[in-house]
């Protein structure tokens, strides 16, 4: 184990289809095996208007689906819930 992970806070970017077992399953792993001191896991789409040094935006993420997601001082303009279309 590496003494810098016992002592480190980790910040992952997950995408949008992880589910919330693999979530904890990751997170567990980390905490446990690797003895970090936190976790912090948030949706890519939440991270992407902090590229271009904005907090507010709206985000349209084409991969396998389409997530169309507005970001408003950090915060999912509709909670936690993004616009998919399949």
């Amino acid at each position: 184990m590496s003494p810098f992970l016992a002592v480190s806070q980790v910040l992952i970017s997950t995408p949008h289809n992880f589910s919330q077992r693999l979530k904890e399953e990751i997170i567990h792993t980390l905490v446990n095996k690797y003895n970090v001191s936190g976790v912090n896991m948030v949706n890519q789409s939440m991270l992407t208007p902090y590229i271009y040094n904005a907090t507010s935006g709206i985000v349209v993420d084409i991969g396998e689906r389409i997530e169309i997601v507005a970001i408003t001082d950090g915060e999912s303009a509709y909670g936690k819930n993004c616009f998919m279309l399949v």
